[in-house]
């Protein structure tokens, strides 16, 4: 038995047996997760380029093709005493058709050849047009006292204050169109935070490199000191990404009754000063109006070198969100992206229905306008449907 499936079925027996130990004085544990289906549907004209890894490209002739995903999730919870806590999700997925669905599915595969202590990714079965795998989304132990938080294995380490984009986010980049928004990737990480007076503290990360391959572990480092001045909260922070270090930091608060955040990357390429240092920032506003609709507009920026000539491209890109909560129960949501150098656009209309508590619809789609030599418009039209039982 190989050292990665010895991992796989340890996670599994502690994953199962935190109701015999939740017996014990001092000890909760809570068990609940959800069973999920999502249906998605590209359209593509003739000639059109299909985007990896969100499609794979058909057959010549196909101008409709279609992805269906079932996921069972399964999350577990272990409180030992005051300061020990445990968190294990186990999802199983049988994905049939070509179009990713989720981030997890997207990188399964890379995720598949990383080193043997964090390959939490397996398959059972793959032929054509179909993939069974399970995966642990999420799968620590994390130890916390008043002034301190040490937290081990696969998590999800959320930095920034950007909603669309998140350019000081390197552990864990997420996809503004993904369809799955909620769901959020983790990295296998030892992560450690010290609490500096009430609003201030010191975080350190150590995770394994996003470019890494088998052999010896390469090791991504970051740290991140954030505080509280004039009732805005800020941080600033350093990582070593692969050979990339990235300096950083971001802001949030208000003006008036609107919220107002912004983050700021520069990465410098080999560690050291050069033209082909890349600089993300973003700026945003959201605001709650009467009658329960909220709005969201933000901007990002992204300055790197041309891909042809020595020199610097900038891109601007707008995002803006509009909610409106019809009824306590269905929600219409309005989602746009406008590149301002090509002018192509992305338009996601999404309406969500909650009959129960427990159960949720989810019906929407990514209209993609703009010419074939702009940022989205070779991009095929996406629709889905989703329905999810959690319990």
């Amino acid at each position: 038995m190989t050292s990665s499936t010895t991992q796989r079925w340890s996670l599994i027996l502690l994953f199962l047996s935190g109701t015999s130990v939740c017996r014990a004085d001092n000890t909760e544990f809570f068990l609940g997760g959800y069973i999920k289906n999502i249906n998605l549907y590209a359209l593509y004209n003739d000639g059109q380029m299909l985007d990896e890894p969100r499609v794979k490209k058909p057959e010549p002739d196909t101008r409709l093709i279609g992805s269906d995903l079932n996921r069972l999730r399964l999350e577990s919870e272990l409180n030992f005493g005051s300061y020990w806590h445990s968190e294990i999700w186990l999802d199983t997925e049988l994905q049939q058709g070509f179009i990713s669905s989720s981030q997890e599915i997207a990188d399964a595969e890379q995720r598949g050849r990383t080193n043997a202590w964090s390959n939490l990714t397996w398959t059972f079965s793959k032929g054509h047009g179909y993939h069974l795998q399970q995966l642990f989304p999420r799968a620590l132990v994390t130890l916390e006292t008043d002034q301190w938080t040490a937290t081990i294995g696969r998590q999800r380490i959320t930095w920034g204050t950007g909603f669309v984009w998140n350019p000081t986010d390197l552990l864990n980049p997420t996809d503004p169109l993904a369809v799955e928004r909620a769901e959020k990737g983790g990295i296998n990480a030892f992560y450690v935070a010290r609490a500096i007076g009430d609003l201030s503290q010191i975080e350190v990360v150590l995770a394994e490199d996003d470019q890494r391959r088998s052999g010896p572990m390469y090791l991504s480092a970051a740290t991140r000191v954030s505080s509280n001045l004039f009732n805005y909260d800020f941080s600033v922070l350093y990582g070593r990404f692969g050979k990339n270090h990235t300096f950083g930091g971001d802001f949030a608060g208000y003006l008036g009754n609107a919220g107002f955040r912004g983050e700021l990357a520069y990465s410098l390429t080999g560690g050291v000063l050069s033209a082909s240092d890349t600089v993300r920032a973003i700026l945003n506003a959201d605001y709650n109006f009467p009658y329960d609709i909220y709005t969201l507009v933000e901007f990002h920026l992204l300055a790197q070198p041309h891909q042809r000539l020595s020199t610097t491209s900038t891109q601007l890109q707008m995002a803006a969100m509009v909610s409106k909560s019809i009824t306590p129960r269905f929600a219409a949501n309005l989602f746009v992206l406008f590149n301002a150098d090509d002018r192509s656009m992305v338009v996601g209309p999404t309406f969500t229905f909650v009959p129960d508590d427990n159960i949720e619809f989810m019906l929407g789609s990514y209209l993609f306008v703009g010419d074939e030599e702009s940022l989205y418009g070779p991009m095929p039209q996406i629709g889905f449907t989703s329905i999810a039982y959690h319990f």
